[in-house]
């Protein structure tokens, strides 16, 4: 009952947005203490992803910041008619399509995705997400840390 009551005030819901941000700016600054992190991607800030881009925006969701020392995830959101570069890199990818439909480009291959499909790129592989529905694609993607000089 109390739950319900505090949930339906908006100004409640704010304060306990910023409780959350609060939170996890104490996990960033405390980033070398190791115990369990429980957040909601939404108190992430989502940025553009750069340079080759159109919109596209991201959200690293576990990162270093955060302690993860071998894997990041990031939440990827790509408006319709929207596409990451075409780039490779030396490590893999994995990612899950949580909504929208769109192509995948793997070296000379081509593939449609669609909620609930997974892709693994390997290392050193031309690779492009394009949306090309009505609504915005949104993926999870894993990435292992590399060093630049990989």
């Amino acid at each position: 009952m109390i739950r319900n009551k505090w949930r339906n005030s908006v100004n409640d819901l704010n304060t306990f947005k910023s409780f959350r941000l609060r939170v996890y700016a104490f996990v960033v600054e405390n980033a070398g203490v190791k115990s369990l992190i429980v957040l909601n991607y939404s108190d992430v800030e989502a940025k553009e992803a750069g340079e080759g881009a159109v919109n596209v925006r991201m959200r690293w969701l576990i990162s270093k910041e955060i302690g993860a020392e071998n894997f990041a995830m990031r939440h990827i959101e790509i408006d319709p008619q929207g596409h990451s570069p075409l780039h490779s890199h030396p490590w893999e990818h994995e990612i899950f399509v949580l909504e929208g439909e769109g192509l995948v480009t793997g070296g000379a291959d081509e593939r449609r995705v669609k909620e609930g499909d997974f892709i693994f790129i390997p290392p050193n592989e031309m690779h492009q997400t394009r949306n090309t529905s009505r609504k915005t694609m949104k993926l999870l993607c894993m990435i292992p840390y590399k060093e630049k000089s990989d």
